[in-house]
């Protein structure tokens, strides 16, 4: 048994202003998909973290026992910025981010510098890139970020996730739900 938890964000008009859907699913490992919880974030803003940690939590006192949270990104709606450190201390299991290619820090730094008066801030949170390892999976190689787990436990999780595809199925749901409905609340 286990459960995981996955979020990823809705449509994103790039470098734009508005709103998108971030939402989040609550997986079991034998049934898939038990709850689901979705809240408004702004595009580019910087409330991803609390939006997202009010939802990790409420989802994760429902689990019986949680494996990990994973995120495809430390940013969310854009450039809102994720705070993996702070989803790990608001719930204690492994927050594992899962890049199908290698995050390039370099054009990542230079967007934010170009567009961001606060860059300075979204650098910090951001520059957790850096430390993207690349895991050899079962389907394939993912580049990970892992907090509260070592690559090795990170890479076992993962695994336990997959489901036919790299990416794990809870974090493939997750987007699917969260681009459905940002479509059908934001029209885009």
């Amino acid at each position: 048994m286990g459960e995981a938890i996955a979020c990823d964000d809705g449509l994103v008009k790039k470098l734009g202003t508005g709103w998108t859907v971030a939402a989040c699913v609550l997986w079991d490992r034998d049934r898939g998909p038990q709850r689901i919880a979705h809240l408004p974030i702004h595009v580019d803003g910087l409330d991803a973290t609390s939006q997202l940690l009010f939802i990790v939590r409420h989802l994760a006192s429902h689990a019986s026992s949680l494996d990990a949270v994973f995120f495809d990104s430390v940013t969310i709606g854009g450039f809102n910025i994720v705070s993996i450190p702070s989803i790990y201390r608001g719930v204690t299991a492994p927050v594992i981010v899962v890049y199908k290619r290698r995050p390039r820090w370099d054009r990542i730094r230079r967007a934010l510098y170009e567009h961001f008066p606060d860059y300075e801030i979204r650098l910090r949170v951001v520059s957790i890139v850096r430390s993207a390892s690349a895991v050899h999976t079962r389907e394939g190689i993912l580049y990970v970020v892992a907090w509260g787990a070592d690559m090795e436990s990170a890479r076992r999780l993962i695994e336990r996730y997959q489901m036919g595809s790299r990416v794990p199925e809870p974090l493939r749901f997750a987007h699917l739900y969260a681009s459905a409905l940002s479509r059908l609340l934001i029209h885009y």
